[in-house]
């Protein structure tokens, strides 16, 4: 086999391995009562469901509590998305792991969301479904990605800021760039940094957080919000 054969089939190999364990609800480490429990399985059985769109995403991917399909119910929903080349099919874990609390969750093909165009097309794929008052959304690092010119004074609504701490600063996010966005939003916010977690971990590895903080802010859930308000 040439190099060059061996290169390709590198490449293609990187390019389809998951960019998330697909087990990391059970073997990431947590660091409290509150993280574990929303780091674990929620109680809902899951289905999925995939629908092709005539867009540059490819499809749209729903993750949903299977008991939708027969109850007279709503879900407050989740539109995940990423800024660094990452479409939801390298991390279904995720989606899995949060429509088991209860949510509907939705994403792309998109790579680089970084005009939150695929992101808004999602809301608008289910606003003939579910009520979209209670929308949330997790997303990573889109403004680094395009050097983008944001302004986190015009950040309205509850935020939760994550970066990852591993053998020293986050590259992508430092500590004291986290902490000049952190400052300049005036909503409800948190902002946490993760111990011994590289940038491309806290994909997932604060999800106990992430889960607790959308069943807070999405379900009204009293005890989620103990891991923010204690």
């Amino acid at each position: 086999m040439t190099k060059f054969k061996l290169r390709r089939n590198l490449l293609k190999f990187l390019e389809s391995r998951p960019a998330v364990p697909a087990n990391y609800t059970q073997d990431t480490e947590t660091g409290g009562s509150i993280e574990a429990k929303y780091m674990a399985t929620g109680g809902h059985e899951v289905s999925t469901y995939e629908e092709p769109a005539l867009q540059g995403f490819s499809k749209y991917t729903i993750y949903y509590p299977t008991e939708l399909e027969t109850a007279d119910e709503k879900y407050p929903v989740i539109v995940v998305c990423n800024g660094s080349g990452t479409p939801i099919s390298k991390y279904l874990s995720i989606p899995e792991h949060f429509a088991s609390w209860g949510f509907i969750v939705i994403g792309t093909e998109e790579e680089y969301d970084w005009s939150g165009f695929s992101a808004e097309m999602c809301i608008r794929h289910l606003q003939k479904f579910n009520d979209n008052e209670k929308i949330g959304e997790n997303e990573k690092e889109l403004a680094y990605n395009l050097e983008w010119e944001y302004d986190a004074t015009l950040v309205d609504i509850p935020i939760l800021l994550i970066a990852g701490a591993g053998a020293g600063d986050d590259w992508v996010i430092t500590g004291e760039q986290l902490q000049n966005i952190y400052s300049d939003i005036d909503s409800n916010k948190v902002m946490l940094r993760r111990k011994d977690t590289s940038h491309n971990e806290t994909l997932y590895a604060a999800n106990g957080y992430v889960a607790a903080w959308f069943m807070w802010h999405l379900q009204g859930d009293d005890e989620a919000a103990k891991a923010f308000l204690q």
